[in-house]
């Protein structure tokens, strides 16, 4: 019953629209509860129409409005780690000041004659003459900046363009071990598997829980620190591996749901904190 109050809740509130639908994919995932809901940043924007940043900035908007409570759950030691999405109520007067803030900046930018912003998003970087209005300027917002023609920046080494005169060579990465492929992350700051990695999609789609997903991720790590195996992709392997079930962990009963095997039992009693 709670669950379905906070439903109501959210359509009935003063939040953009977009927000509310967001909101209203995410608790597709949610038990009775209005708890358990992993989905990926990725699978939201899809099912919402709506781009990844998008998502980012209107899963905070429904935080910081109290709609919406977030937590971090990770794959122990590697730094793997997704959102899990709860149901909160929030007071009233914070939530009807979150969506008035929102019409407020949709105001303010039709006035200006501007499109309508994506809220909290990064200001409009350059200024260029728009289309068949000679001297009259429109912000670009960047991921691309205006670079003077004569600029270092445009020379060919620079460009996102195919130079003239046939495609570049790809540049094909040596193959490394697991233990390399993981300081490399550790030294860049990434996770060994991010959040928006097609094989999250893949385990909702397939139905495989996602606590299986991380037991076959700490036994793949096992596995290959004691191999030769040399990848120059670990992340495609780890696909492959859950797709191809290359350790047999689980199997799929009857009616369509998925239990561990007796090697996926003996591998999560050898990797207890996997379930956490």
């Amino acid at each position: 019953m709670q669950f379905f109050s906070w439903r109501s809740a959210v359509t009935d509130s003063d939040l953009s629209l977009t927000t509310k639908a967001i909101l209203l994919v995410i608790s597709t995932y949610m038990d009775d509860h209005g708890e358990g809901a992993f989905p990926s940043m990725e699978t939201i924007a899809r099912k919402a129409s709506a781009s990844k940043r998008s998502v980012v900035t209107h899963v905070r908007i429904a935080q910081e409005a109290g709609f919406l409570k977030v937590s971090r759950h990770g794959f122990s030691g590697q730094r793997w780690a997704r959102n899990e999405y709860r149901i909160a109520f929030p007071d009233t007067k914070a939530a009807s000041q979150a969506g008035r803030e929102q019409r407020d900046a949709v105001r303010r930018a039709g006035k200006k004659g501007g499109e309508t912003p994506a809220f909290h998003s990064a200001k409009a970087v350059n200024a260029v003459p728009e289309a068949g209005a000679s001297g009259v300027l429109k912000p670009v917002q960047a991921l691309h900046s205006i670079s003077p023609v004569n600029s270092p920046n445009n020379s060919s080494e620079n460009s996102p363009l195919t130079p003239r005169g046939g495609n570049p060579a790809p540049v094909r990465k040596a193959p490394t071990g697991i233990a390399a492929f993981l300081d490399a992350c550790r030294s860049r700051a990434e996770k060994p598997v991010p959040e928006d990695d097609p094989v999250f999609e893949y385990a909702e789609k397939s139905g495989i829980p996602y606590e299986f997903l991380r037991l076959a991720w700490r036994e793949f790590v096992d596995r290959n620190r004691d191999s030769d195996k040399r990848y120059r992709d670990w992340r495609k392997a780890f696909r492959n591996c859950v797709r191809g079930n290359w350790y047999r962990l689980w199997w799929v009963t009857a009616d369509g749901s998925f239990e561990l095997t007796t090697t996926g039992v003996q591998a999560k009693r050898q990797h207890p904190d996997a379930a956490a």
